[in-house]
């Protein structure tokens, strides 16, 4: 399954448009009994807009694919259950009037489970989900990044049972 995490950026990289993608990153994480190996790219929008004295807010809009496996399927020990997620998300980010440093940020897009999420006793009732992040990160000198994030999926109440689910990720970033 890890393998399907490699056809979105691949296939990006083979539309005209993909001059146009600035970052391409990698995450993982845990969360609940459950782990996720996501590739993503990014493009940015509206960036180095000087909103806030001596800071800046940039803005990205981030493309995803992502492996989950959760490791208690159904609240069965031992079964496990894997499916693909792929998302699009507009992202904000905060940082001060340098490039490089520290930055705060929160994204909020739409992500499709090719299943639908039953692990350790936490359900999901569609395939649609919300996907939020908030992170904090560092952009280097050598122009790598690596943030930290909490990330929540969920569908906003629009379907029952919608418990959630809640990780906490490591991402590697380098813009091109």
């Amino acid at each position: 399954m890890i393998k399907n995490i490699f056809v979105l950026p691949l296939t990006l990289l083979a539309c005209p448009l993909a001059h146009a993608i600035d970052t391409y990153s990698v995450d993982v994480g845990e969360g609940n009994r459950t782990s996720i190996v996501k590739i993503a790219v990014q493009q940015s929008w509206l960036s180095d807009e000087s909103w806030f004295a001596e800071h800046n807010l940039d803005t990205y809009w981030e493309a995803s694919v992502a492996d989950i496996e959760g490791r208690k399927y159904q609240d069965r020990e031992g079964q496990k259950q894997s499916f693909v997620d792929f998302g699009l998300t507009p992202v904000f980010r905060y940082r001060g009037a340098s490039k490089r440093g520290l930055f705060a940020e929160l994204g909020v897009g739409a992500n499709y489970f090719t299943q639908k999420y039953d692990n350790n006793g936490s359900q999901l009732a569609s395939n649609f989900e919300f996907g939020d992040h908030i992170g904090l990160g560092y952009l280097f000198s050598n122009n790598i990044e690596v943030t930290l994030k909490f990330q929540h999926f969920s569908d906003a109440g629009i379907k029952e049972p919608n418990s959630g689910l809640n990780m906490g990720l490591i991402k590697i970033a380098y813009p091109f």
